[in-house]
């Protein structure tokens, strides 16, 4: 009888030790969990720029959309997930999802000689659908998460901004306390052209705009909407994240001029739902020379402002 325990425990143990063995041994059947991440490979991952020389290699191997896709989700891996929000469905007039953004909402645009010069930069139309019932004000935010953390060597024809430069938050665009039975603001609501001296922040028919951050780098006040202008030296793609926020309070209640991060903290407790659409944008002219090359340039819209790849931090 002891024998036969024994034997017994004898082949458990066995068994237990070669089942993860056998395990890795079974055929895939679809439906496993996805493999772990490896952070060493993606932390020693190079960004891709666009060839400009007969020695270069494209992208990849290969220059087409797939390989922007596969450039964003490695740039998106280890992007810390937001709380998950109802959807709204959003809408911004002439701009889609992984597109690029059109010259005339931009703030600056090529000038064909691989500089810049006045964009239209007029605030596009915004729409959505479906709210929640219990949305009390919305709020509406446009963020490039990929602005040099430094513009020391910005637009500088000796300097070039390389892709893995550290790179901050970009707020274009604040405005809040809009009512809730509102459904959209049209094209130019906030912005018709470039206002020298910047916008005053202030009340609007739609609601409160707020700052925008073309105050840090110009000086004074810059108000409402303020489209795009990437360096015409920086290297890395911009993503422009057009983001509208339902909140439970009819009210931010915020002295004026309002902060972007001042709006970002007194209503982080009160967001119910969420819309986004992401455009991109580029002055750099390997950047224009490829978009020649790829009409479609696609992204991963399910980026979050202030968080991004940076190998320096794994």
């Amino acid at each position: 009888m002891m024998k036969n325990i024994l034997l017994i425990s004898f082949l458990l143990s066995q068994l237990y030790l070669t089942a993860p063995l056998l395990a890795a041994e079974t055929p895939a059947t679809g439906n496993e969990e996805p493999a772990p991440v490896n952070l060493d490979a993606i932390a020693n991952y190079k960004e891709p720029v666009p060839s400009d020389g007969e020695d270069d290699k494209p992208l990849f191997g290969q220059p087409g959309p797939a390989n922007y896709m596969l450039f964003d989700r490695l740039h998106s891996t280890l992007k810390a997930p937001e709380k998950a929000y109802p959807a709204i469905d959003l809408k911004v007039g002439g701009i889609e999802n992984g597109k690029q953004i059109p010259e005339k909402f931009a703030y600056c645009a090529p000038d064909g000689n691989g500089k810049t010069i006045n964009g239209g930069n007029i605030s596009p139309a915004i729409h959505w659908l479906n709210p929640p019932a219990a949305t009390q004000s919305f709020v509406i935010m446009v963020v490039d998460p990929d602005v040099p953390a430094s513009f020391d060597d910005a637009n500088k024809p000796d300097k070039e901004i390389r892709a893995k430069t550290p790179r901050q938050d970009f707020y274009h665009w604040v405005a809040v306390d809009i009512p809730a039975t509102s459904l959209g603001l049209f094209e130019g609501a906030s912005s018709r052209a470039i206002t020298p001296g910047g916008k005053q922040a202030g009340r609007r028919p739609y609601g409160i705009d707020g700052m925008n951050d073309y105050s840090k780098v110009f000086g004074g006040t810059y108000g409402g909407y303020d489209g795009p202008c990437p360096p015409w030296n920086d290297l890395r793609l911009h993503h422009y994240h057009f983001i509208l926020y339902a909140l439970d309070i009819p009210s931010l209640g915020l002295p004026h001029p309002i902060k972007p991060l001042q709006a970002r903290s007194a209503m982080k407790d009160h967001i119910i739902a969420k819309g986004e659409v992401v455009g991109t944008y580029s002055n750099n002219p390997r950047w224009l020379a490829q978009f020649k090359k790829d009409k479609e340039i696609v992204v991963d819209p399910n980026s979050i402002p202030g968080t991004r790849f940076d190998p320096k931090k794994q």
